[in-house]
């Protein structure tokens, strides 16, 4: 395989990711309202931090850590300083614990 082969090769294993990663994050956020699923409390925010007594600078550092970590493990969807959406369990497995969220934070 030539050197230009691999890397259109790699550029469409990334494109791939990235667009099941962004299915991912769609199906989780989906909602269905006086029904049977909610799956909106899959992503944290730093105001979610916020509500739970973290101060905003600690907030924002654990965003941030927890998108470095989402980009080492191969998701270059949150390699992106506007994105501020990322996985409770990502977060969870900073601090160590788990974090109950209010059932209606979002809308």
């Amino acid at each position: 395989m030539s050197f230009a082969k691999a890397v259109r090769f790699a550029n469409q294993l990334i494109t791939i990711k990235t667009v099941i990663l962004r299915f991912k994050l769609i199906e989780l956020s989906f909602e269905v309202k006086g029904g049977m699923a909610c799956l909106m409390n899959e992503l944290i925010t730093k105001d979610d931090l916020i509500k739970k007594g973290y101060s905003k600078y600690t907030a924002v550092n654990i965003i941030r850590q927890a998108k470095q970590i989402m980009v080492q493990q191969g998701y270059p969807f949150y390699n992106n300083k506007r994105l501020g959406r990322v996985p409770k369990e990502t977060v969870e497995s900073i601090l160590g614990c788990g974090l109950e969220l209010e059932k209606n934070t979002r809308g």
